[in-house]
């Protein structure tokens, strides 16, 4: 997947859309796992009974095809997928584990301590977290206090934590902090395999206060096309490639549509998009043509921990140049119990209410990218939340 000749093999997704890369240079393979969760918002202890959402077993990613009824047995919470996590470290390696963003807000836990004990769990867990939308709710200063560990009276979070999209520059303690403590990019090597990672949030103005809404640089659209967020990230994902990367990967908290529709198709030298901030809970991955040439992947993993994943390596195969999606996921609830019938989905729809001009989510998830100009004045209250 690099100008040295690597091939990159998808094999398989694992938990809450684990991948699975194997890079293979001569005879000597090298295997990358990827695990990736996404929109946590503070879930700390497991839901009581009622309904989640199933995911259809159609080719494309959808969300909300059914409900299963978990009655009388409890799900998710942080302790399962730590529990997890750690399972798979302890038998692979070569894992690299990644939060999509929205760790905040959603529960008491969070009322109560701003996020903070999640993240001290999660440096045990993960290699590295791009902030959301949510991080911000609170404003600059509470983002900084969490971190640092100043409104908990604790240490420092010890997560490395990535946005390359919002300018942290200013002459305020908290604004010092953020831009000392948040990176646009890293890069890791894992089990030899060198892997860029950098991040991205979204820049819906609805999403922030005025003073956040003024730290982003770079519009999705702009009569200057090189003066775009999408110009911007194309130059961070070609300078980790010129670092020799193997693997470069978005974290994206953009979410479905604007993954599908701008990052993919407007910003070469990506290979994995781990998707979050629209909560969709994908079947299959998108598995889209980059502008460099070769497939870039699409994944993202629903929301609040219900689901864990499994393996289903059944049909590997090349990513770059393949005619089918070679990337096979099953998805299971995050439950005690596996549900009765799985996994089969339950007939039930839900439509997601609340999008621009009425759409159903499963609809706007069916829509092919748009193949023109990056439009202007993306209509804002479609995308996530």
């Amino acid at each position: 997947m690099n100008q040295r000749g690597f091939r990159v093999f998808l094999v398989a997704v694992l938990v809450l859309g684990l991948a699975v890369l194997s890079c293979a240079q001569t005879n000597q393979p090298k295997k990358l796992t990827i695990l990736h969760t996404n929109d946590t918002h503070s879930a700390m202890v497991p839901f009581e009974t009622g309904f989640i959402p199933a995911v259809a077993s159609e080719p494309k990613p959808s969300s909300w095809a059914g409900l299963w009824n978990v009655w009388d047995q409890d799900y998710a919470g942080i302790a399962r997928m730590a529990t997890l996590i750690k399972k798979l470290r302890a038998t692979d390696k070569n894992v690299l584990a990644l939060n999509a963003g929205d760790v905040f807000v959603g529960s008491f836990e969070f009322n109560k301590y701003l996020g903070y004990p999640e993240l001290k769990i999660m440096e045990n867990l993960y290699d590295a977290m791009e902030l959301g939308n949510h991080e911000f709710d609170l404003g600059v200063d509470a983002l900084a206090g969490v971190l640092s560990g100043t409104l908990a009276g604790g240490p420092p979070v010890n997560l490395p934590i990535l946005c390359a999209n919002v300018d942290f520059s200013g002459t305020g303690t908290s604004l010092q902090f953020l831009k000392n403590t948040v990176k646009p990019s890293i890069i890791r090597t894992v089990g030899g395999v060198k892997v860029g990672i950098f991040g991205l949030v979204t820049q819906e103005p609805q999403n922030y206060s005025d003073a956040v809404n003024a730290m982003f640089p770079y519009p999705y659209d702009a009569p200057d096309q090189t003066k775009t967020l999408w110009a911007y990230a194309g130059g961070i994902a070609g300078g980790l490639k010129k670092q020799g990367c193997d693997v470069v990967i978005c974290v994206s908290h953009l979410g479905t549509y604007v993954d599908v529709n701008f990052l993919a198709p407007y910003v070469p030298y990506i290979d994995v998009i781990i998707g979050g901030h629209t909560h969709d809970a994908y079947a299959q991955p998108y598995v889209l043509d980059s502008p460099s040439g070769g497939k870039v992947i699409i994944v993202q993993a629903g929301c609040f921990g219900w689901y864990l994943g499994e393996p289903d390596d059944r049909e590997p195969g090349p990513v770059r140049g393949c005619q089918r999606p070679a990337f096979r996921s099953r998805l299971q609830p995050a439950c005690r119990v596996r549900p009765q019938g799985y996994p089969e989905v339950l007939a039930r729809q839900r439509p997601e209410q609340g999008y621009a001009g009425g759409e159903s989510r499963d609809r706007r998830l069916q829509e092919p990218p748009d193949q023109g100009r990056i439009p202007g004045g993306l209509r804002p209250g479609r995308f996530g939340i």
